[in-house]
């Protein structure tokens, strides 16, 4: 059974979700279509706010933070992290929202130094 990331499961229905939205202006731009305008719709309009709670709420959630931790361990590591470095290096990274902090944290590692 394939684990599935929750992280890239909420990404891909977001970007489905943007590319939507866009390609409906494009389509207002590309061909003139005056008589719907997009903006006033009130149909888009639930559509962007529900798009902006979505957005908000992916981006506060726990599991967001988690796979950030496990993508940066796979990437400058070549492994996820195991349940205790998952849990320690996310909660630091949910306490100080710093992304950069969390690379450094990772590539300060003697592991990934070499030693």
């Amino acid at each position: 059974m394939k684990r599935v990331n929750i992280f890239h499961l909420l990404l891909s229905v977001l970007i489905v979700s943007l590319t939507f939205s866009s390609c409906k202006k494009d389509k207002k731009a590309i061909y003139g279509i005056n008589d719907v305008n997009i903006e006033q719709n009130s149909a888009n309009k639930d559509h962007l706010k529900s798009t902006t709670e979505f957005i908000s709420i992916f981006f506060s959630s726990d599991e967001y933070y988690t796979g950030q931790t496990n993508i940066l361990f796979n990437r400058y590591l070549f492994r996820y992290p195991s349940s205790e470095e998952s849990v320690n290096y996310s909660l630091d990274y949910i306490n100080t929202d710093d992304y950069k902090s969390l690379q450094r944290r990772i590539l300060s590692t003697n592991e990934f130094i070499g030693l």
